[in-house]
C-alpha cells in the first residue's frame, strides 16, 4: 500500500485547512484520476486543484474510516478551499 494525503488549502492564504490520509496503491488512484499528475518526480506524485468528480473518485478508492473528515473535505472544497492529492514515493 502507498500513503497518499488529500490536502485542503485556503484559496486566499494557501494555508492547509484540512487533510486526510489514504492508503491505496498509487496505480489504483492514478487510474481513477483520468488525467496525468501535475507533478511527477522521484519522490512525489501530485495532482492539484481536484474537481468535485476527482475528489469523489479519490475518496471512493479509500474507505475513509472517519466520516467527519470526509464531510469536512467536501464542505471545504465547496466553500473556501481547493483540494490536492499528494503521494510520497
Amino acid at each position: 500500500m502507498d500513503l497518499g494525503t488529500i490536502f485542503a488549502f485556503d484559496k486566499e492564504t494557501q494555508a492547509i485547512v484540512g487533510w486526510a490520509e489514504i492508503y491505496e496503491p498509487l496505480e489504483v488512484v492514478r487510474g481513477r484520476m483520468r488525467r496525468p499528475p501535475d507533478v511527477e518526480r522521484e519522490d512525489l506524485v501530485a495532482w492539484g486543484k481536484l474537481s468535485d468528480e476527482e475528489l469523489h473518485a479519490v475518496i471512493m478508492v479509500e474507505d475513509l474510516e472517519d466520516k467527519e473528515t470526509y464531510d469536512e473535505l467536501l464542505a471545504l472544497r465547496a466553500t473556501t478551499a481547493f483540494v490536492s492529492l499528494h503521494f510520497e514515493v
